[in-house]
């Protein structure tokens, strides 16, 4: 009877781990306007110096029915600045109890380049379990390494109306001599921040937030809902250092990236002379220019690596458009 009630216990203790999502423990306060409910949205920032930064983020959502279906995926993306480390998921039943976990071959890689731009270095990591038994569960996590911190992630607790929260939080990691800038929008109270050794962490958090019913006319859901936006003070991005403390930092960051990049080279200086010397005012000056960049330049999108924020040489500008005018003028 012993070994019968001990393997008994141990079943339960099982079935117990593996059904701690169940929708029954959902309160019943955070059921009412709902469509989603977050049980849980862990995202961590660890900033290691101007250069390198990691998040994480885990979270466990409940679909209710299938106006939630927009939120059941996972998608993040990766490019020349940033790199996914691991994935993973899995997808629960009402009861809590696990149905599958994702597999490698189940991730999409696709690309993330849009239909104005020629090139880009974007790609995309997605993932959905297409589950339509509702209520179900699915949970994810994330770990991504950032090479540089010039773009930092936002924290929107509450997404959208019909959106419910048991727990949400940001958790920033700095070491302790470094500024993290952030600001605070609708947040209650003010973040915790802890220090310890050489770390210094922050911390935000909204547990048991009620859904909010879809209204007619309502504002924006931005201007409305609580977020906290972080931002670095001085960075390092594709090879450039910058300080975003102040404007005059950030200006001396963008000058660096343009700087001796406005060159023209001596014929294309002559053909400007050319078409104004003999022009009386600036408005037919800026005319004939714009009308010869028109004829002569095409802009292109091309957005690979540090390309979306830094122009190519205007040399190299000039050099390929003139190839490709007299190619044309030849065929």
């Amino acid at each position: 009877m012993k070994k019968i009630s001990l393997l008994m216990m141990l079943m339960i203790l099982l079935h117990n781990s593996y059904a701690q999502y169940a929708v029954k423990d959902i309160p019943e306060t955070l059921l009412k306007n709902a469509n989603l409910v977050k049980r849980l949205d862990d995202l961590r920032v660890d900033i290691k110096n101007p250069g390198k930064a990691y998040y994480y983020r885990h979270y466990v959502y409940t679909i209710l029915n299938e106006e939630a279906d927009k939120y059941a995926f996972f998608y993040d993306h990766y490019d020349k600045f940033q790199d996914i480390i691991s994935i993973s998921g899995t997808l629960y039943d009402a009861s809590g109890n696990k149905i599958k976990n994702v597999k490698k071959k189940d991730i999409l890689d696709e690309s993330g380049t849009s239909g104005n731009t020629l090139a880009d270095d974007a790609r995309y990591k997605t993932h959905n379990f297409y589950h339509k038994n509702y209520p179900y569960t699915i949970e994810y996590e994330v770990e991504v390494e950032m090479k540089g911190i010039f773009y930092l992630p936002e924290w929107q607790p509450v997404p959208a109306p019909e959106v419910a929260v048991e727990k949400s939080s940001l958790t920033v990691y700095t070491p302790k001599d470094y500024a993290l800038r952030y600001k605070e929008l609708r947040y209650k109270g003010a973040p915790l921040i802890k220090e310890e050794k050489s770390i210094k962490a922050y911390q935000w958090q909204v547990t048991h937030q009620t859904a909010t019913p879809t209204e007619i006319f309502s504002p924006d859901w931005d201007d409305i809902s609580t977020r906290v936006l972080i931002a670095p003070s001085v960075f390092e991005f594709g090879g450039y250092k910058g300080d975003m403390s102040n404007w005059q930092g950030f200006g001396k960051f963008m000058q660096a990236l343009y700087n001796g990049r406005d060159v023209l080279p001596a014929d294309v200086k002559s053909k400007v002379h050319e078409i104004t010397d003999n022009l009386k005012t600036n408005k037919e000056k800026i005319n004939a220019l714009y009308k010869f960049m028109q004829d002569n330049t095409h802009y292109i999108s091309i957005q690979l690596g540090i390309g979306g924020w830094q122009p190519l040489d205007a040399t190299y500008v000039a050099e390929k458009n003139m190839e490709i005018v007299r190619h044309c003028l030849i065929t």
